[in-house]
């Protein structure tokens, strides 16, 4: 098993409560939970994959300039969507 470190976080107290009822539930520790809760988010990370087909139709119009179509990219790749009003801007 991997060496750990010891941290100390803050939590809003809504959370904190949040997360200590989830772990509760689980019959596991508050660290326990939330090692949980990273561990997913990176194998989630680790195992997405990026098809280029996903973007088509992005650019249909052909009016975008490098930097809008930057962001687009960008905004895909962190699971963003736009609105048509966001594309009007």
């Amino acid at each position: 098993m991997a060496r750990m470190t010891r941290t100390q976080i803050s939590l809003h107290e809504e959370h904190y409560r949040f997360a200590k009822r989830q772990a509760a539930e689980r019959g596991i520790s508050l660290s326990s939970y939330l090692r949980s809760l990273i561990e997913e988010r990176m194998e989630a990370e680790a195992t997405r994959n990026y098809d280029i087909m996903d973007l088509a139709g992005l650019f249909e119009d052909g009016g975008v300039t490098q930097e809008e179509v930057d962001q687009i990219l960008a905004d895909e790749a962190l699971g963003l969507t736009r609105t048509p009003a966001q594309d009007d801007e």
